[in-house]
C-alpha cells in the first residue's frame, strides 16, 4: 500500500513540474488589471467600455436593491464586506448576480463611492474645480446656474462626460423615490 502511494505522489508530482511553469507564465500575461486607484481613461481602455465597470455593476445592483433604501449614501456598508466586494472588482470576479448576492445596498452604495474617491483624476476633474465652485455660486436665477453648470459640464472630457450623466440619470431617478429613501 505504501509502495502504491509513493508511486501516486511521485506522478503527481511529475505533472505538477510540468505545468507549474505554463501556469506561471498564463498568470504573467494576465490581461486582467485592477479597477480602484487607476485612472477612468486607463480602466476604459484596458476594458473596452464606455462606463466603468465598477460605476455600471454598483449602480446596476442599486438599482435592483436599494430604490427605496433610506440613507443610501448616508450610511456605511460593512468594512470586511467592502474590502471583498474591491477586492473581487480588482480581481474580475464580480457579477451583478455576485454583487447582489451582497443584499446590502449600503455595502454596494460604499463601494461605489470608494471607487469614485480612488480616482487619482475626479469625474469632475481638478482642473475645472474652480469653474464648478463659480457655476455652483451664481445666484442671479436657477437658470443662470444651470447655464454657467452646463457650460462647466461642456468642458468635461467626453469619458468623464459619459461616466458623470450615468451616475446622475440614475441619482434622479433615485431621487424620484425621496418620500421613501430620504434621498433629495
Amino acid at each position: 500500500y505504501a509502495r502504491l502511494q509513493r508511486s501516486y505522489h511521485q506522478t503527481a508530482l511529475a505533472t505538477l513540474d510540468e505545468m507549474i511553469p505554463e501556469l506561471e507564465s498564463s498568470i504573467c500575461d494576465c490581461s486582467v488589471k485592477p479597477v480602484f486607484g487607476v485612472s477612468l481613461e486607463e480602466h476604459l481602455r484596458v476594458t473596452n467600455r464606455k462606463i466603468a465597470y465598477p460605476i455600471e455593476l454598483c449602480v446596476c445592483a442599486l438599482s435592483v436593491l436599494a430604490m427605496d433604501e433610506e440613507g443610501l449614501f448616508r450610511v456605511a456598508g460593512g468594512a470586511s464586506k467592502i474590502r471583498r466586494m474591491k477586492l473581487s472588482l480588482d480581481a474580475n470576479c464580480m457579477s451583478l448576480g455576485t454583487a447582489l448576492e451582497y443584499r446590502d445596498p449600503h455595502v454596494i452604495a460604499s463601494v461605489l463611492k470608494s471607487y469614485l474617491r480612488q480616482l487619482p483624476e475626479p469625474l469632475m476633474t481638478h482642473k475645472l474645480h474652480d469653474q464648478w465652485i463659480a457655476a455652483a455660486k451664481v445666484t442671479e436665477s436657477n437658470d443662470a446656474r444651470l447655464q454657467a453648470l452646463w457650460g462647466v459640464v461642456q468642458q468635461l472630457p467626453p469619458a468623464n462626460l459619459e461616466n458623470l450623466r450615468y451616475l446622475v440619470k440614475f441619482l434622479a431617478l433615485l431621487s424620484q423615490n425621496q418620500e421613501v429613501n430620504k434621498m433629495t
